[in-house]
């Protein structure tokens, strides 16, 4: 038997979201909330988390502002839901005159508001990496233990993966183990 969605019956509609892969979305493992990535033409793209819950489902929690993004290939929230990690694909390409890096990814820590304003990346980010591969997908470690550390790996687009832990202290994320 077939089964017709409605669609008009939905609790939450995105009308920008930027699904450039499968990873493009996530749900927290508690379930209360889903993070993002929009498209608006006047201001760029940035992350959107909303709530998941029954009395608030659909309202926004947080926004932040993603400077210098062309596209996003994959969000996820930490195993504990206190950060979230955007994969982007590439960045714009620096000037002729410096070597390519590029914006690999950002980890945005998790600030849920009902209401809250529009906030500024350096406002709330944990850390950014950038690097000369261009990365395809981005990962937090799956254990929260190992989330405390913030351990995360991404997947390049030349087949590398690149394991890291970062240091809550303030130092830079460092290379555990990785492939290439």
């Amino acid at each position: 038997m077939r089964m017709r969605l409605d669609t008009s019956q939905a609790k939450l509609h995105v009308a920008r979201s930027v699904m450039y892969s499968d990873a493009g979305f996530d749900v927290s493992r508690c379930g209360r909330y889903l993070a993002l990535c929009e498209l608006d033409p006047t201001v760029g793209y940035h992350l959107r988390t909303f709530s998941l819950q029954k009395h608030t489902m659909g309202q926004p929690l947080q926004t932040v502002a993603l400077p210098n993004c062309p596209f996003v290939t994959s969000v996820q929230f930490s195993p504990l839901p206190f950060a979230v990690l955007i994969g982007y694909g590439r960045c714009q390409a620096p000037s002729l005159d410096q070597a390519p890096q590029y914006a690999v990814l950002r980890c945005i820590e998790f600030t849920p508001r009902v209401g809250a304003p529009r906030q500024l990346t350096e406002e709330v980010e944990l850390f950014a990496v950038d690097s000369t591969d261009e990365s395809n997908v981005a990962l937090f470690h799956p254990h929260p233990h190992a989330c405390a550390e913030l351990g995360f790996l991404y997947a390049t687009k030349d087949g590398r993966i690149r394991a890291f832990k970062f240091d809550r202290s303030g130092v830079q994320p460092t290379l555990g183990v990785g492939s290439g």
